[in-house]
């Protein structure tokens, strides 16, 4: 029988969970972690040095709506100077919950419940108010973002999107 770890190879090169376990939120099996993770690549950089970070490619497939909604959200956070644990408690949930919805190897996101927790807890009166986002063009799509680590490929230092692609 073949172990799933081989077939994860097959699909995206060698793929060592002890290596890439930062990129595959706790909790989740590879089952998962395979339909959100469809490539990473390792980016030499400058050199190799040692005191050099690391950086990789990560193309993850999410609904375009989500994506567009969280960040929307995350705009607003960050205009009115609210962590992301201010806003979960102002929520009253958990407060590691904004930073899970914000982080994209995690699969959770906003529901209907949410949108009136963020509405009161932003401080708008309508929800149409903190909806107030264009309709997305496409349903899925495929984001592909340069993760930077540390040296050690540990720790995530920073993530950028560089592109957007409907699938």
């Amino acid at each position: 029988m073949e172990r799933y770890h081989d077939s994860l190879d097959r699909k995206f090169g060698h793929f060592d969970s002890r290596k890439h376990r930062q990129l595959i939120p706790q909790g989740l099996n590879y089952q998962i972690a395979k339909a959100n993770i469809t490539k990473i690549i390792q980016i030499p950089t400058c050199g190799y040095k040692k005191n050099k970070n690391m950086q990789k490619i990560v193309e993850y497939k999410v609904i375009y709506f989500d994506y567009i909604f969280i960040q929307h959200v995350k705009r607003i956070r960050e205009k009115q100077g609210l962590s992301q644990e201010q806003l979960s408690l102002k929520m009253g949930l958990s407060k590691s919950f904004v930073g899970s919805v914000e982080n994209l190897k995690e699969r959770h996101k906003y529901s209907t419940r949410h949108i009136t927790l963020l509405a009161n807890a932003l401080g708008y009166a309508n929800i149409s108010k903190l909806m107030n986002i264009p309709t997305p063009e496409f349903d899925k799509v495929k984001l592909t973002i340069q993760v930077t680590l540390n040296k050690s490929g540990t720790k995530t230092i920073s993530s950028e999107v560089i592109n957007i692609t409907p699938f």
